[in-house]
């Protein structure tokens, strides 16, 4: 068991976190109004690769937001094999499905070794005892044949629209107001650039430098301050009533730790070195452009990112397009194989679910379209007939 499940005969949450190369893993839990005191620490006791705790809902009050506080091996040995473990970081549960940012957040103090982090660092909230939102179902499924993806940033497409009201440009609730002009031009589908959430100190625009993988991110709702989760399935409402399917853009295969002078904010925390590859010289592997990449082949890694696909489409999300999916389907070393477990359960879901998937694949140190991409049953994104066709139509 990973993250925070809430349990209705306990009256509680158990927690579990993953990681092999730990030696000792609490948890902290906060009231949002003070961050920077922990209402409750509990120590969590060592499960196989991993550590877990309970807590009842009656312990923490009005605490609703956590974070861990993890220890391992230190010092130029451990350095040399990968570990970067800091017990002065407050740190991001991976399967978080919500995350709040403090007001004291900064992304300078979760670079600096020994910095403590308290007060500053993004916190998952915990999950409500009530369940998930869940959108209604696209009644009619798009035929392939006729399927035509729009590409939508959620910002880019309803900041400066006149037709949506001011309060709620940017966000969720803005797009609803283009549907109807998107269906009349044609379009089944829109493929939502990423919506993940981003650090908000790291400063890129297009959403591709995540910090969790299933949480959304809390600036494209209204109130960015509250759960964005509503708001995102009331989207997916809105769509389906109109025939429309909506996929998403799903970074899954490096996070916003960038490389070895990036912040810590989870899983560089957690166990770096099990999470992320590194090369035979001890140099993080950089096959994505943005500083690191995960260890997707092992099965815990690639269990975060299961379940970050499996809690969109739990939401109501009808697909997803894969970014850099060549890098999803190396195996544990970061090396090239001719099938991948990740990329087949992947498939073998979206076949029970009925979901669209989308690879696109290749990166910065393998072109795989084609018959040499690990998984057949995806579509793939083929970016010479891409580039062809611009060319033509330029």
């Amino acid at each position: 068991m990973n993250g925070a499940v809430w349990d209705d005969e306990l009256a509680g949450w158990h927690l579990g976190l993953w990681s092999r190369h730990a030696t000792t893993a609490a948890v902290e839990f906060v009231d949002r109004r003070r961050p920077e005191v922990a209402v409750l620490c509990r120590d969590m006791v060592r499960a196989g690769d991993g550590f877990v705790t309970f807590v009842a809902r009656d312990e923490l009050g009005d605490a609703d937001a956590y974070g861990f506080v993890v220890d391992g091996p230190r010092g130029d040995e451990a350095h040399g094999a990968g570990h970067r473990f800091d017990p002065a970081k407050v740190l991001l549960d991976p399967y978080a499905s919500r995350v709040w940012f403090p007001a004291g957040h900064t992304r300078r103090l979760a670079r600096l070794h020994g910095a403590s982090t308290r007060g500053h660092a993004p916190l998952a909230v915990l999950p409500p005892p009530t369940g998930e939102p869940r959108a209604i179902p696209l009644a009619t499924p798009i035929d392939p044949g006729t399927r035509v993806i729009l590409e939508v940033h959620v910002r880019q497409a309803t900041m400066l629209d006149p037709r949506v009201p001011v309060g709620e440009r940017g966000t969720f609730a803005g797009l609803v107001h283009r549907l109807d002009e998107w269906r009349e031009l044609g379009i089944t589908t829109i493929e939502l650039m990423p919506v993940q959430v981003q650090d908000p100190d790291e400063g890129s625009a297009w959403g591709y430098m995540p910090l969790a993988l299933g949480a959304l991110d809390p600036r494209l709702g209204c109130d960015p301050h509250q759960d964005p989760t509503p708001e995102f399935v009331a989207f997916l409402d809105e769509a389906h009533r109109r025939g429309l399917e909506v996929i998403l853009d799903l970074v899954a295969n490096h996070t916003t730790e960038i490389d070895d002078s990036g912040p810590t904010y989870s899983l560089r925390g957690i166990d770096a070195a099990s999470y992320y590859l590194r090369d035979a010289h001890g140099r993080l592997v950089d096959d994505a452009g943005c500083g690191n990449v995960v260890r997707a082949g092992r099965p815990e890694v690639g269990g975060l990112i299961a379940a970050a696909v499996h809690r969109f489409a739990d939401w109501g999300v009808d697909g997803f397009r894969f970014d850099l999916a060549s890098i999803l389907g190396r195996d544990a070393h970061g090396q090239y194989q001719p099938r991948s477990v990740l990329l087949d359960d992947l498939a073998a879901f979206a076949h029970h679910r009925r979901l669209l998937m989308i690879a696109e694949p290749w990166d910065l140190a393998a072109y795989e379209v084609g018959d040499r991409f690990p998984q057949r049953e995806m579509a793939q994104w083929n970016d010479r007939f891409r580039d062809q066709v611009r060319g033509w139509l330029r």
